[in-house]
């Protein structure tokens, strides 16, 4: 189904991709269970498996509703096409390893997610791929000094982990075309947030994880701009016209679709940006010490990073959930680790005052008096914990 130019935000995400039911006039996209398709006629069926019409051939190639999902995941960011991915570090990794191959090198902010600096630091290094970090992703001429003649990508994450700060992503796309290279953007942390339009900004390739959207863990997708090569990483069933093997989880792409409807309802920043404000305030200037890592007011909505010198996170967060307050000192996909952040070391923190932060996030429809009981409850525990 084309999109009426004249759609709003909220309108393409819910009806982007669906087209109601020829026979019941149902306007919802029903959850397509059949394995198999009607061919009219034998000229019809050959005409599909040459592709020279489109359709539906076998479910194992293609499904008419996860078809819809990426129709609706790609209008979210403004793209045109989107494939359906298990996350956002699939999604990733499918963009990368599609850009560089063995001989070449990229560049990436160190801001990153802890799983993907890991997936870039070893396991591309074992593929051939070389990569340079750059630690202040802020700088442009950083990412310039670091750009060599095999550089075919530069690769950052919309919003800094874990400075929380919103990327320049249209110069830094920028410096990556003038070097003859291409510009990946990891959008999990943004898509639910910020309005993110590929085209307009430049963005050759960019990811997003259905969790982050509000749908179930294990759904992501990949945005790669039309006309760039596109190969699958594994070639097996063929299924995702080819372009990614391995059964489809339909009922998760469902759920996608959803979150990406009520993203719809709920993406309205405003109140959540100015009520953070506040909550970093009251932080700054009721809990002795503490300092904001990243900028005040660049950053995304619903977070803030801290650093509380003299009081170790893992013992303040203990404080914290005995008052009723969950937070996190660090990626909460890197549990049961010991080690500070390497952004926060980049910063120049010391290995003592990395492990002094402390991470708090809250919904676009916390109320005033949840945040001023959370500062609260910060002031005393760090107190708690404190040498007296």
């Amino acid at each position: 189904m084309a999109d009426n130019p004249d759609w709003k935000f909220e309108t393409k995400q819910i009806h982007t991709g669906a087209a109601p039911d020829p026979v019941t006039n149902a306007r919802a996209t029903p959850i397509y269970q059949t394995t198999s398709y009607v061919f009219n006629n034998a000229e019809h069926a050959q005409n599909l498996f040459a592709l020279a019409e489109f359709g539906n051939i076998y479910t194992r190639i293609q499904n008419p509703t996860q078809a819809v999902v990426e129709e609706r995941v790609a209008a979210l960011e403004g793209g045109t096409g989107a494939l359906l991915l298990a996350s956002g570090q699939s999604a990733s990794t499918f963009a990368v390893l599609n850009i560089a191959q063995a001989g070449d090198h990229f560049v990436a902010s160190s801001s990153i997610y802890g799983g993907t600096y890991n997936l870039f630091k070893y396991t591309l290094a074992k593929l051939g791929i070389e990569v340079t970090f750059v630690e202040n992703q802020d700088d442009l001429d950083e990412w310039r000094r670091a750009i060599r003649p095999n550089t075919k990508l530069l690769f950052a994450e919309t919003i800094g982990n874990p400075k929380i700060n919103v990327l320049d992503i249209s110069s830094i796309a920028d410096i990556a075309h003038e070097a003859g290279a291409l510009f990946h953007t990891d959008a999990v942390q943004a898509a639910a947030h910020l309005p993110i339009d590929v085209r307009a900004l430049g963005v050759d390739a960019l990811s997003v994880s259905g969790h982050k959207l509000g749908a179930p863990k294990g759904s992501g997708a990949v945005f790669v701009r039309a006309g760039l090569p596109f190969e699958p990483l594994l070639h097996g069933g063929g299924q995702e016209r080819g372009r990614r093997s391995g059964t489809e989880n339909v009922a998760w792409a469902v759920a996608l679709a959803a979150a990406c409807g009520e993203l719809a309802a709920e993406r309205r920043t405003e109140r959540g940006t100015e009520r953070g404000a506040d909550f970093i305030e009251r932080v700054l200037s009721t809990v002795p010490g503490s300092r904001l890592t990243g900028h005040r007011t660049q950053r995304l909505p619903g977070h803030a990073s801290f650093i509380v010198p003299g009081a170790g996170g893992e013992t303040v967060l203990l404080e914290l959930e005995r008052r009723g307050v969950i937070a996190s000192s660090g990626s909460a996909c890197a549990a049961g680790r010991t080690e500070p952040s390497h952004v926060l070391t980049a910063l120049g923190l010391t290995t003592d005052e990395a492990s002094a932060a402390l991470r708090f996030t809250w919904t676009a429809d916390v109320a005033a008096a949840e945040l001023e009981a959370s500062v609260t409850a910060l002031a005393a525990a760090v107190h708690a914990v404190r040498p007296q």
